[in-house]
């Protein structure tokens, strides 16, 4: 009996109607959290609060500064829809790619070495810029290109700059010359730089050109018309045969004696030649 009574109940339990959806708590939850979403969503990518309003840049001297600005601007606006005269975009804080930013930046011209950019809450974007320091002037079949520290070309040079400034060249051609490329390596560009700084503050003499005869070989041409002979390749130690040149002209050759002096060599660990 009490198996036919468990089994009536069952039936009738069925036969009871159903709680409409819309009264079950689990639907109002979820209208909830959509609505907390969407305010959220909101908040994060429209409110006018979070939209970037001023953009500084930081550290510019030859460059225009408007440039960099449209750039950022254009950078960190995300259109989401985008028909005829209807867009819709933002530029929350909140979607602001800083990587993505620096990489347009750093594409956009040659002459910047570095660029950060930095948040300032609640709207603005901070962009400071590193330019390029002109080093020296590569020279190659008549044309000329101001370069970098890291031997980098980032602007063709003018008449009166190549005329002017510490002149680079090499041996081995370059074909197809173009501003970004690298043209003298780095560890040259680092010798050639700690050369011209010893010399000038040691003993007033300048550089004017200096010329890559070999990949190991960098031959210096000074003010007073002689040259120096050293060795760039990666194991060597350019710091040993600068203090080798110091000494010798302070030893050896004094400041009278290099009217008639052709050349130095330091390419030999034992000693320096010269004539």
């Amino acid at each position: 009996m009490s198996s036919r009574r468990k089994h009536i109940q069952k039936k009738l339990a069925k036969m009871r109607p159903k709680k409409p959806f819309y009264k079950k708590a689990v639907f109002w939850y979820s209208i909830l959290f959509f609505i907390i979403a969407a305010g959220l969503a909101y908040f994060l990518v429209f409110f006018d609060g979070v939209q970037i309003k001023t953009i500084s840049v930081l550290g510019t001297q030859r460059l225009n500064q408007d440039d960099i600005k449209s750039i950022v601007e254009k950078s960190a606006t995300n259109d989401f829809i985008n028909v005829g005269s209807w867009k819709l975009s933002s530029k929350s804080m909140f979607l602001v790619k800083s990587d993505q930013i620096q990489k347009a930046i750093l594409d956009s011209n040659a002459t910047i070495e570095n660029a950060t950019v930095a948040k300032k809450w609640p709207s603005k974007l901070e962009i400071t810029i590193k330019e390029r320091e002109q080093i020296a002037v590569f020279c190659q079949e008549g044309r000329c290109f101001d370069i970098d520290a890291n031997g980098i070309i980032f602007k063709e040079a003018a008449d009166n700059d190549a005329n002017a400034n510490l002149i680079v060249r090499q041996n081995q051609q370059i074909e197809n010359l173009y501003v970004g490329e690298t043209a003298i390596q780095k560890n040259i560009m680092l010798a050639i730089y700690e050369i011209e700084k010893k010399l000038k503050e040691n003993f007033q003499i300048n550089l004017t050109e200096a010329m890559i005869s070999t990949p190991i070989r960098l031959d210096v041409k000074t003010g007073e018309g002689w040259q120096i002979y050293f060795d760039v390749d990666a194991d060597a130690d350019i710091n040993s045969q600068l203090t080798k040149l110091d000494l010798l002209l302070k030893q050896e050759i004094p400041q009278e004696q290099r009217t008639d002096l052709q050349y130095i060599d330091l390419r030999f660990n034992a000693r320096a030649f010269y004539k």
